[in-house]
């Protein structure tokens, strides 16, 4: 078996299963499930963010010959988009509680996610387009399983990879 940083991809579905069971509650006007649901995903999202920030990029950077649409600077800037999305959103879900019409406030909600996730899927496309991809061409078997080790440490979302 080939050890891949595409295996990393297996993070997103995981996350956006997190996102969409936060979005069925949102959708049973379960305003508490969906707030913890959505703080799951964000801490989940954060844990991943950072382990790409702290762990891949600096390599992706130094020894990878990305393109200027898989520019490190592009994944860091739309990470923070994403935080700063997922903080709105956080904050509507939180409203929900004290909303006098809790339906149109959970379209609202849903309407500002189909940005939000417009953006992640434009993320994950960028991610396994160029940065996994291109790690694994410029690491060696041991890099990428000391790595990949280093990532799924204390993870909740490795029962799910493919490694």
């Amino acid at each position: 078996m080939t050890i891949s940083l595409t295996s990393l991809m297996s993070v997103h579905r995981e996350l956006d299963a997190l996102f969409l069971y936060h979005q069925r509650a949102l959708l049973h006007l379960d305003s508490a499930l969906a707030l913890t649901a959505l703080q799951r995903y964000e801490d989940e999202l954060l844990r991943h963010m950072k382990d790409e920030e702290d762990l891949l990029l600096p390599i992706y950077s130094q020894r990878s010959e990305y393109p200027a649409v898989g520019a490190p600077k592009l994944f860091i800037d739309e990470h923070e988009k994403m935080r700063a999305h997922i903080e709105v959103l956080k904050d509507a879900t939180a409203d929900l509680a004290d909303a006098d019409d809790i339906e149109r406030s959970v379209l609202r909600i849903l309407g500002h996610e189909a940005f939000y996730l417009r953006l992640s899927s434009h993320h994950d496309n960028r991610e396994g387009t160029y940065l996994y991809p291109l790690l694994d061409a410029v690491l060696s078997a041991d890099e990428r399983l000391d790595l990949l080790d280093r990532v799924w440490q204390g993870s909740e979302l490795r029962q799910t990879a493919n490694i």
